[in-house]
This record gives structure tokens, sequence and C-alpha cells, in this order.
């Protein structure tokens, strides 16, 4: 039995209150409470005596799905689910305010001042509350976080303990935050509506106070926090007081790029070169959103205005060197920028582990962006080391890109997912509280979930991602953005959205002299090319010539063109030319562990072959490709090409069908995905090959080696020969064995 207590609140009383947990806890165990209300209070002898489950705001938020089922329960029409997402995770899921917004129109600027909710929240909270009460509650709603200690000094008090005592626990508005048990939040659009119906009115005292606010956080230490509340106040003067440690504060640990962006820029000239702590930090946000140019311009006068001089802090720890060493990575010059790296640890590394942190970074970063993964995982260990030593949030931002960076030039779809997700809880990383790092985070998620087939999003958020990528995105993200963008549009039958995005990235390489984000725009252009008939693409001639393909970048850049010459030979029916383009781009792939490019150059060598006739290594190579994007989840990939294919080789079509490649993968759900994190891919005779996984997949499922070589292409024999290498690799003697043995190893 289940009995609902609703309108538990504090003004029963605690007599009340006990006498209620006091026949809850002296009835028999077969019967349940829900207990509903705004209070905690006196409700501790329940949580002393285990009978007490809570639930907080967060888990009776609304999720998208229900409010999209909410929205279908009130027939509520002209909203599509993008649109319900974006309220659910403006409002945090507050299902009253939800249910109100889908029965009014959607509002312009803020949700606080939608009638209905305006109504709600005065009605329901504001007027519900003493004078004293709404004076400390509207007090609150100026800063970011409230403690006992900020709320007294900027307010010139001593009664905040017991007011945040109140709304904690006897009104349960305050919200503490997480790992902070001192701090408190109010709800984003409680907090809009209390300063939008008193600050507003009242400018010359919401100055003063944020002022008081501003020092409060300076004082301490915290100075991230004074800055942001410096920039509502328009307020650059500030900047002035920033030692070098404040510097590194901002900009290298916590990855201030937008904040000190806005406040810096603002700054004279004059000012800023009297301050060279700020000069470094300046060039170094600047680097960041890709004005190198600038960036640079700032550090060599620098350089030339004060003279070599140890006693200088800043020249004796080498930021100026170490900011122009990052700087050049971020504008895709990774030979000199690794050089120039591996010059300053050697110089100053051992003085500045902050430093060195970011120097560390940098060359994992650069390291996954070449495809050199065996260099990337020597030099994480080091790095990981190093800036958790010196708490740099920042750094290891960065280092969550690179390892994502890597597991989707690997194809490794399900690693990558796992490291973002990983990414956003950590609490080394914080991106929660680093806007930056979680922008990025945003972005490389397009291409992760367009790989699994989740990819929900709309034209409005693709918008916000591209802002950011066009001020602050690197040659990788950039293209990852477009691309993923590019293929989700095409997927959508828009080719002219399609092609004109990859324009843009061209476009933007060229303004900002980035060869290889150019050539891998233009490579794609001529791709989607085929979709219009187009043959003879002849744009690529010059790209070939370019710099970037006698560094380090050559190997997967000559992999894309190879793949592109083979799909454009088939479409002009030289067949044995583009089968050996394919397997020249194979090869390229594999040598770099490139496997998603790989899966490409199995499908288009299968294209090949059945533009030619022999089917039956076309189909041998369909279901290698398959059995790989299996395992790698580059399942989109699969498709796309597929797609391609087809309208470049008619002849391809009838045997793609008969693979049902189609079904194939749509029977992949997230629920079948084998995480492979734990299962490198490598024919180095130090792991498992790809087709001993294959083949041990199909034993699991209970296949003969007759039934595992008609579903794989290959002869019996193959089969048990496989088996054998899987025997000798595992230490076993059976296929049950082997099978156990390879999941406690997590290769299946």
């Amino acid at each position: 039995m289940l009995i609902c207590l609703d309108n538990i609140s504090h003004d029963l009383g605690l007599p009340v209150l006990h006498a209620i947990v006091t026949f809850i806890l002296e009835t028999p165990k077969n019967i349940r409470f829900a207990v509903a209300g705004n209070t905690i209070k006196g409700l501790s002898q329940l949580k002393l005596a285990g009978a007490m489950q809570e639930y907080s705001e967060k888990d009776l938020a609304l999720t998208v799905d229900e409010a999209v089922a909410l929205a279908e329960a009130e027939a509520v029409l002209g909203l599509t689910k993008v649109q319900i997402e974006t309220l659910v995770q403006e409002v945090e899921g507050w299902p009253a305010i939800i249910g109100l917004l889908l029965k009014s129109e959607l509002p312009a600027k803020s949700i606080s001042e939608v009638f209905e909710v305006n109504n709600y929240l005065n009605d329901e909270i504001f007027e519900a509350l003493s004078e004293q009460q709404r004076v400390f509650l509207v007090n609150s709603s100026l800063l970011d976080f409230v403690t006992y200690d900020s709320y007294n000094y900027v307010f010139k008090c001593t009664n905040a303990t017991n007011f945040i005592r109140f709304f904690s626990v006897d009104y349960m508005l305050f919200r503490p935050v997480k790992g902070e048990a001192a701090q408190f939040t109010l709800h984003p659009v409680l907090r809009d509506f209390l300063q939008r119906i008193t600050w507003t009115e009242n400018p010359a005292k919401k100055s003063y106070l944020l002022k008081r606010a501003a020092f409060w956080h300076w004082r301490r230490g915290e100075f991230q926090y004074a800055i942001r509340i410096a920039l509502r106040e328009n307020n650059s003067r500030w900047a002035v007081g920033l030692s070098e440690e404040i510097i590194l504060d901002l900009a290298f640990r916590q990855g201030e790029i937008f904040t000190l962006r806005q406040w810096l820029s603002e700054m004279p000239v004059k000012e800023l070169y009297k301050h060279p702590t700020i000069v470094i930090g300046y060039a170094w946000v600047c680097f960041f959103s890709l004005q190198g140019a600038r960036a640079t311009k700032l550090l060599e006068n620098l350089l030339v205005q004060f003279r070599p001089d140890k006693t200088n802090k800043w020249q004796e720890k080498g930021w100026p060197q170490l900011v122009l060493a990052i700087g050049k990575a971020t504008n895709d010059e990774m030979l000199s920028s690794e050089d120039l790296c591996n010059k300053w640890i050697s110089l100053f590394g051992d003085s500045n582990a902050v430093g060195k942190g970011a120097a560390l970074t940098c060359l994992a970063f650069i390291f996954a962006s070449e495809y050199r993964f065996a260099e990337l995982e020597k030099v994480l260990a080091q790095a990981q080391a190093v800036n958790k030593f010196a708490n740099q949030k920042f750094a290891f931002g960065w280092l969550n890109v690179a390892q994502i960076q890597q597991a989707l030039a690997s194809g490794k779809i399900s690693r990558a997912k796992k490291i973002l997700t990983q990414a956003r809880t950590d609490s080394d990383t914080q991106s929660n509280e680093t806007a930056f790092t979680s922008k990025m985070l945003d972005a490389l998620e397009l291409e992760i979930n367009y790989e699994l087939g989740h990819l929900d999003t709309s034209e409005e958020k693709l918008t916000k991602i591209l802002e950011f990528i066009a001020n602050h995105g690197v040659t990788d993200l950039f293209f990852s953005v477009c691309r993923t963008v590019s293929a989700w549009r095409l997927g959508r039958n828009d080719l002219n959205g399609s092609i004109e995005i990859l324009e843009w990235a061209k476009a933007h390489a060229i303004e900002k002299n980035l060869p290889r984000l150019e050539f891998m725009s233009q490579i794609d252009i001529c791709q989607r090319s085929i979709f219009q008939g187009v043959t003879n693409v002849d744009k690529l001639q010059e790209c070939e010539e370019l710099e970037v393909f006698s560094g380090p970048h050559s190997p997967p850049l000559r992999a894309r063109l190879m793949l592109f010459r083979s799909i454009e030979s088939s479409q002009s029916h030289n067949f044995k030319f583009a089968a050996h383009r394919a397997l020249l781009a194979i090869h390229q792939a594999r040598k770099i562990g490139a496997g998603q490019l790989e899966v490409r150059g199995l499908l288009y060598l299968a294209g090949a072959q059945a533009g030619a006739g022999t089917l039956n290594k076309a189909r041998h190579n369909i279901a290698y490709a398959l059995e790989m994007a299996k395992q790698l989840q580059c399942f989109q990939t699969v498709l796309d090409e597929m797609r391609l294919i087809k309208i470049a080789i008619p002849a391809s079509r009838e045997m793609f069908a008969v693979a049902n490649v189609d079904q194939t993968i749509a029977n992949l759900s997230l629920s079948r995905i084998v995480d492979t994190i734990n299962a490198p891919l490598n024919n180095d005779g130090t792991s498992l090959t790809l087709k001993q996984i294959s083949v041990l997949r199909y034993v699991k499922d209970g296949y003969s080696n007759k039934e595992i070589a008609a579903a794989l292409y290959v002869t019996e024999d193959t089969v048990k020969w496989h088996m054998r290498k899987i025997f000798t690799f595992l230490n076993v003697k059976s296929r049950t064995q082997a099978i156990i043995e390879a999941e406690r190893q997590s290769f299946i």
C-alpha cells in the first residue's frame, strides 16, 4: 500500500512534522509513504533510521522525452523535439514551468517574462514570503553563488546564516553547489525573475553592490568570478591589477578565454604594455581566438620593449616563448610548434610546472592530429601527471580533446563517446566551470553522435557551434564540425547546404592561411560533386603541391586523396585504377591506425570490384568493412559511403542490397554497442586482429566454421586458421574457453 502526503511545508511546525515522522516509522513495513513538499525540516529521524529515500529537484526534473510526451498528451502543436529540448535545458526540467511554456507562445528572450511564468513565480514563491525574506532572496539573485560570508560582506549585514538555512532547508529554494557544501545557488529562471523585477529599476545600487561582490571574490583569489562581475558592469579598470599569479590562474589554469578576451580587448594599448603579464595573457587569448598575427605582434613588441632580465619573473619562467610555441599549434603550424615546445621544456620545464604541463598538452594534441598514436600515449602519461600537480583545468580539457581526436581518427566511436562523457564529469577538467572546454566538447560530440546515428539537432543549435569554431576552432575541430554538418545536411537531401558549409570552411582556411583545412574541405567539395553528376574533377591537382603534403600530416591526407581518386575513377568506369587507389588508401590507413579511413577504403574497393564484375571479392570486402564498422561503431560512415558508391557505380546497388547493409546497420542499437576502449586493433602480433575478433563474435553467436566462412566470404580453412591463432593467443583449448577469455579481456 502507498500513502501519499502532499503539501508538507515548514508552516506545519516541528511538533506536527515530528508526529508525521513517528507515524511513518511505526507503520508496518508493507505500507510505503510518498511525502511531497517544499521542506526537509523535521525529517532527520527518517534519514537516521535509513527509512527515507530523498528525491531532489534534479531527480524530479522532466527529461526531454517526458516533456515531449507531455506535449503530445496536451495536444501541443507547432513545437519540434529540438525546441522542446532547448526549453528543458533552459529551465532545467522544472515541470510546472515546462507545462506553462507548452501552453504559451515561446519567449523571444527571457522565459521569466512569459506572462504565465511570471505570475506563477510571483504568486507561488515571491508573494508567499515575508518582506525580509523577499529582500534576502532578491539580494541573493545578484550573486553567482551565495555563502554566509559573501552575503554578509556585500550587503553589510550579519543575518545571512538564518536566511540561508531557511531557504535551503525550510523552503528548498537554495540549491547546494556540487562539491561545495557551503555554497548555494538559485534556479536560473527564478534568479532572472528576481533580477528583472528589482534591479532593472535601480541600476546605481546594483552597480555598487556588484563592485562589492567583485571585490569579495578578488581578495579571496577567485579572480574568474571577479572578472565576470566586472564584465557585467563593463568595468575593465581592474585589469591593471592583474599579477603574474592571476594571469596564470585565469589564462593557463582556468582557461577563461571568453572573459579575458572581452575584458582585455577594451584596454588602451598604451596601458596594456605597462603590464607585461597582461600582454602575455592577452596574446594567449588571441592565439586561442584565431588571431595569431595579433598575438605574435603583441609578443614581439613586448620582447623589443623589455630587454632580457632574469629579475623579471615572466622572463625567467619563459612565458612569452611558451605562448608563442603553443600558439603556433592553434594556427596549424605543427612542425614549428613541436620544435618550440620541446625546446621550451628543455630550457624552462624544470622551473615552471604550469608551463611544462601546457607544453606537454600541446605535444599531445599535435601527436593526435598527426596520427602519431604511440608517441601520444607516452606524452599523455607525462602531461596528466604534471597537470594534476599544477591543477590545470584548461590543459586537462585539451588532453581530453586529444584523446577524443585519437579515438575519432582511429574510428573508435564508442571510445570517443566514453572519453567525452568522462570529461564532462571529470573533477580535473571541470568543463562545467570552463566555458571554452565545454564548447569544444559540444563541437566534438556532433561527429560522435552522427556516427552512432543519434544526431538529433537543428540549424539553430548548429549555428551556436559554428559560431564557436569560427572564432576559436583549430583545424581538426573546425573540419570535424563542418564535415559532420555537411554530411548531416546531405542526409536530409540538402545538397546545396552540404556544399555551402564546406565552401565556408574553405574560405575560412584561405583567410586564415590554413592549407590543411583548405585541402580537406576541397576534397569533400569534390566528393559532393559526384552527387551532382560532375566528372573529371581536377581542382585537387594544385593542392597536391602544398607543403602540408611533405609534413607529418601527409599520410592521412594522401589516404583521403586516394579515396577520392578511387571513387572518381569508378565514376569514369576505370575500375582497375579505382581498385588500385582504394588499396593504396587502405594500406596507408592501416599504417597510421586510421580505422575510419580503412572502412571507407574497403567499401570503395568493393564498389570498384562490383563495377568490374568480380562480385565474390566485392562481397568479401563488404563483409570485412561491416565487421570492422561493427567493432569501431562508425555506422554512419558505412551508410554515407554506400550512398555515394551507389550513385558513382550503379552496378554496386544490387550487391549492397544482397548484403542487406541498411538493415545490418539499423540493427546495431546503442544497447548492443561494445566498448572497444580496451580492445586495441592492430596486426603486429600483440593483440587479436580485426578478423580474429570478427570470427570470435560469430562463434559466440553459435555459428559453425562453415557458417562463419559463408558470412565472411572466406574459405572454411581460413576460419580454422584464425581459430588456431585465437587459441594460441588466448592460451585456451576450446571455443567455449576462447569466448570466456575474450570477454574477460574485453575483446568482445
